[in-house]
Parts: C-alpha cells; structure tokens; sequence
C-alpha cells in the first residue's frame, strides 16, 4: 500500500507505530494525544474508513470508536 500524501504532514510522522497499534490491554490514550494535534486528522481518519481499517487508532480514534461511528452513520 502506498504511503498517501497527508502522511508527510501528519503528526505521527516517523513515531513508533505501537503507539498507534497498542495492545488489548492498553488505552490508546498517547496516540489519541498525538492526533488532537494534527492538522492531517480527518484526512487520516477518511483514509481509515476508505481501506476499511479495522485496527489502531487513526485520526484520533480507536478501532471501536470507529465501528461505533460507522453503525451511527448507518441508522441515521
């Protein structure tokens, strides 16, 4: 997969991606700090839901924040 061109201006340019993919255990609350910040949010945060993305956090928003975004958008 192509690294889309946002990517450049994102806030979590060259971070450590476990920060982004934590682990069952623990809240995503770093990268969702890192992403507040971001001027590439809803660009990441499209990019997510275009792939289908279903794991880490992507534009400020964890995988089951996502789905639960999703179901809304779908019953409204």
């Amino acid at each position: 997969m192509r690294t889309p061109r946002w990517y450049n201006l994102a806030a979590c340019q060259g971070m450590d991606l476990d920060v982004f993919f934590p682990s069952a255990d623990q809240p995503p609350a770093e990268a969702v700090e890192v992403c507040a910040g971001c001027q590439v949010r809803t660009s990441c945060l499209d990019y997510a839901a275009e792939h289908h993305l279903t794991d880490g956090v992507w534009g400020g928003l964890s995988a089951n924040e996502r789905k639960a975004a999703r179901k809304a958008a779908r019953a409204a």
